[in-house]
């Protein structure tokens, strides 16, 4: 019952202050923080037309971390902030929650634009069954076991879908012709069965790589709604602490630019990028000057001394 009433307690004092959350951290509780925020935030997430969507001209997840590092600063100014008239209250108190949700909506686009390493796993593995397979059929062939003409269908082309029905069809072939083939191939019938569950397997998914061109734009269009409302929840912030806190000029220390640190970034590979366009040095070196004479000592000026 305790824990409903904090979680009750967190939700309406608006942005969060748990700087410290109990560590019992692990990458999968993290995750799963972002993808909670999400899960709440998606019927606004979803409502964000293209026509609004803002410029994603950033890193994402530095704008993330931006926004979760200046949480504990805002919360200290939060009363001052729900003072002010013509603020969106609502905006202010969920940033946390957009913050996170765009985490998690970035995640799952960069999953989805890459590969997925399970067909590509499955398809070296299939190439591989696939010349083994076509080795022993030839050689079932060469010693009157198989007949040349059920080879003539297989070209040996190359794309998932080719390399998985070849491998199917191998293994089938050779396993319709087991009762003579047993013992007199290199192979066993739980090799061959074994191939063909392979290549079932990267026929499956080819199927979900040809998915992945729509999900990748589906998931395109949830970040840049979930980006969208992160950055305009933390743009009413900044403008409403750099109003509260015009006199003591400290609104950039509390709720910084996100163009910050990409600034920063951007500066520090122009200096790079001067270093390494700078052109050398080619004047000669100047010669070496001679080094000067002592001068005499003054005591050596002065007359002998004369008993």
């Amino acid at each position: 019952m305790s824990d409903v009433s904090n979680q009750n307690e967190s939700q309406t004092s608006g942005v969060s202050t748990n700087t410290n959350p109990t560590p019992t951290s692990t990458r999968a509780v993290e995750l799963s923080r972002t993808a909670q925020a999400y899960a709440r935030r998606e019927a606004e997430i979803s409502a964000v037309p293209e026509s609004e969507f803002a410029l994603i001209n950033m890193d994402v997840r530095a704008a993330v971390m931006t926004i979760l590092g200046s949480l504990p600063e805002i919360a200290e100014v939060r009363e001052d902030l729900r003072a002010l008239p013509l603020t969106n209250q609502t905006l202010i108190d969920n940033l946390e929650d957009y913050a996170l949700a765009t985490q998690e909506a970035h995640a799952r686009y960069m999953y989805a634009a890459e590969p997925s390493p399970a067909v590509l796993i499955f398809n070296e593995r299939a190439l591989e069954l696939r010349e083994t397979l076509r080795m022993n059929a030839e050689l079932a062939v060469h010693h009157g076991l198989l007949d040349a003409a059920s080879l003539g269908g297989f070209t040996g082309n190359v794309g998932y879908r080719n390399v998985a029905n070849d491998v199917i069809a191998y293994a089938s072939l050779l396993l319709s012709a087991w009762p003579r083939l047993d013992g007199r191939l290199p192979l066993t019938e739980a090799e061959l069965l074994e191939a063909k569950d392979t290549g079932t397997q990267l026929v499956y998914e080819a199927g979900l790589k040809d998915e992945s061109p729509r999900r990748s734009v589906e998931a395109a269009r949830a970040r840049n709604q979930a980006f969208t409302l992160m950055v305009r929840a933390y743009d009413e912030v900044r403008q409403a602490v750099g109003y509260a806190r015009w006199k003591r000029g400290d609104a950039d220390e509390i709720a910084p630019s996100l163009y910050a640190s990409r600034n920063r970034r951007n500066g520090e590979s122009q200096a790079k990028k001067d270093d390494a366009n700078a052109e050398p040095n080619t004047a000669p070196p100047a010669p070496k000057r001679a080094p000067p004479r002592p001068r005499p000592h003054p005591a050596s000026r002065l007359l002998p001394f004369v008993g």
